[in-house]
C-alpha cells in the first residue's frame, strides 16, 4: 500500500484503478472505475494442509501467522483458518504461532517450535517466515525435513532456494494476476461510461516441493541429516 495521501487520491479519482491484494477501505468502497484483485488465501491454506495430510506421517501441525498492531493482517488470517479448518475436518488438532510483524527475537518462536510433538509439520505464512522457521530448527538441532517439515509461501526462489536451503512453498500465480490486472484496466479504458466495482479471487493451484517436507521413511529416528 501506498501513502495514505496517495490513498486518499486514488479514492477520489475518477479514472480507472485496479487494485491487487488491497485492504484500505476508502479504495475497496471506491464503487466505480475500480477492480480489486485477490489472490485466494483460504486455496493457499487448504493446499498447505493436505500437502501435510498426504504423507500421513506427521504427529503435530502448526501455523506461523503474522500479526500486527492494527490488526489487519488479513491474508495471514485467511491461511491459517483454512489449514486449520481443513485439518480439523481430517481429524488432525493444530497449534499457531501469531509472529508479530518486525519483531525478529525468535525466542518464543523457539520454544513454540520445541513444544511440537515431533516429526511436526508446520506452514509459514510466507517464505521469510519460513526462513525463520528454519533458522530457528538448526539453531535447535532438529533435523529438517525429519523431525520438522517447513512449507512457504510465495516461492521467493532467494529464500526458497538461496544459501543451501531447499524449502517447499505455494506458489500463487503473481504472473496471471499481473495479467488480469492489465486486462481489467484496458477494459475500463475501453467503456465509454464508468463501470460497477468488481471483485476478483484468483485460485492458487501450484505447491512446489522440495526438500524441506520430504521426511526420509523413518521419520521418526534422529537422522544426521538436514538441509
Amino acid at each position: 500500500t501506498g501513502s495514505a495521501a496517495t490513498m486518499d487520491a486514488l479514492s477520489k479519482t475518477a479514472k480507472p484503478v485496479v487494485l491487487m491484494n488491497i485492504t484500505d477501505t476508502c479504495l475497496t468502497m471506491k464503487p466505480r472505475n475500480t477492480v480489486s484483485l485477490w489472490i485466494d488465501n483460504h486455496d493457499i491454506g487448504r493446499l498447505g494442509a493436505r500437502h501435510f495430510l498426504a504423507q500421513n506421517i506427521y504427529r503435530s501441525f502448526g501455523f506461523v501467522g503474522l500479526e500486527n498492531a492494527n490488526g489487519d493482517m488479513f491474508y495471514s488470517h485467511e491461511r491459517e483458518s483454512a489449514f486449520r479448518l481443513s485439518l480439523k475436518a481430517d481429524g488432525a488438532a493444530s497449534s499457531c504461532f501469531p509472529g508479530k510483524d518486525g519483531d525478529y527475537s525468535d525466542t518464543a518462536l523457539k520454544n513454540w517450535i520445541s513444544n511440537l510433538q515431533k516429526p511436526a509439520a508446520v506452514m509459514a505464512v510466507n517464505d521469510i517466515t519460513a526462513v525463520r522457521v528454519l533458522n530457528c530448527c538448526k539453531t535447535l538441532g532438529l533435523s529438517v525435513p525429519n523431525q520438522v517439515s517447513i512449507l512457504g509461501v510465495d516461492d521467493v526462489r532467494p529464500l526458497t532456494e538461496g544459501e543451501g536451503r531447499s524449502i517447499s512453498s505455494v506458489r500463487p500465480d503473481f504472473e496471471k494476476m499481473g495479467y488480469v490486472a492489465a486486462k481489467e484496466l484496458v477494459r475500463m479504458l475501453m467503456r465509454h461510461r464508468p463501470s460497477r466495482f468488481r471483485e476478483i479471487v484468483l485460485p492458487v493451484e501450484e505447491l512446489v516441493v522440495r526438500k524441506s517436507t520430504v521426511p526420509s521413511r523413518d521419520c521418526n529416528k534422529i537422522v544426521d541429516r538436514s538441509i
